[in-house]
């Protein structure tokens, strides 16, 4: 059990993106921001903006983001775009010694870059395009705030608010990055709320192979969660 159908590059997918390509132009250009994901590699972030009224209480707004992975030569090594979406991006260095970056607007659409070999593997879920499908449609994200990995286990926590702007955690096993997309992953809210009578959670960390989590509303109470138990509830998601 994972995400939907991943169907990056196929016809449906590329028309998609065609649809909003006139976006990135120069008459829709908003700002360029530069950010240091360490001392080799700055991510380098072009917003687009469309906004028009369609009558006049209702408008529409299509932002878009161009990003471009930059060496501190200012080479380009990675560049990829999002529509419709609050971005979210993160380096890591793997327990395999590759370095990673993890991008994109949420679950259903987002990349992953290995630095250290030049390859890239894109994700474009069907439930992009069609919620209705056979597919399992069930992104937990509205948008992602941060994501936390732990290279003594390969898990990668992600924390966010859920389409109901309640915060909501998801573990991936992240142990084979170029087979990401099998999504070996679970989110917690129902074990939490299962538990503490509440699905709002936040992760705030790993110490050692537990993860530091925040519970219930306003944050109130925290926990640890080990690994063996997250473990146990990824297997439990997979097999259900």
């Amino acid at each position: 059990m994972g995400l939907g159908k991943n169907i990056a590059g196929s016809e449906k997918a590329l028309m998609h993106k065609e649809k909003y390509k006139y976006i990135f132009s120069e008459e829709y250009f908003k700002d360029r921001t530069t950010v240091g994901l360490n001392p080799d590699y700055n991510l380098v972030i072009e917003n687009y903006n469309h906004s028009y009224k369609v009558s006049t209480n209702y408008g529409y707004h299509i932002d878009c983001q161009n990003i471009l992975l930059q060496d501190k030569s200012s080479d380009t090594l990675f560049s990829t775009r999002f529509t419709f979406g609050k971005l979210f991006y993160h380096y890591l260095l793997h327990s395999n010694n590759n370095e990673y970056l993890v991008c994109g607007y949420d679950l259903l659409e987002f990349a992953v870059y290995d630095i250290t070999n030049k390859t890239e593997h894109q994700f474009f879920d069907i439930c992009n395009l069609d919620e209705d499908s056979e597919e399992d449609c069930q992104n937990e994200f509205w948008y992602i705030k941060k994501l936390f990995y732990n290279a003594e286990n390969n898990l990668l926590a992600i924390t966010g608010q859920d389409g109901m702007n309640v915060s909501t955690v998801t573990v991936c096993d992240f142990s084979n990055p170029d087979d990401f997309f099998s999504y070996r992953a679970t989110n917690l809210g129902k074990y939490i709320n299962d538990t503490y009578g509440d699905y709002c959670c936040s992760a705030h960390g790993w110490a050692g192979n537990k993860l530091q989590l925040s519970v219930c509303e306003e944050n109130s109470m925290y926990i640890d969660l080990d690994e063996s138990e997250i473990i146990s509830l990824i297997n439990m998601r997979i097999k259900g």
